[in-house]
């Protein structure tokens, strides 16, 4: 389990109830080279809402819902 929920609002409480220290850290490093290698610009609100899809997708199994 983690220490603390690692980002703010209901996705981070589901990955603090819901994740191990393993799963996270191994999360962070794809998120890294995603932002890296994709050169995302996190100041914009679709580029957020993709990195937390694949979060989701990540942690929980969770397929990304397009609209």
């Amino acid at each position: 389990m983690l220490k603390s929920p690692t980002i703010r609002a209901r996705h981070g409480v589901a990955a603090f109830k819901n994740s191990t220290v393993r799963a996270w850290s191994a999360w962070a490093h794809r998120q890294t080279v995603l932002i890296n290698e994709l050169r995302l610009d996190l100041s914009a609100l679709r580029v957020r809402q993709f990195i937390l899809q694949r979060m989701q997708n990540h942690l929980f199994g969770v397929t990304a819902q397009h609209g």
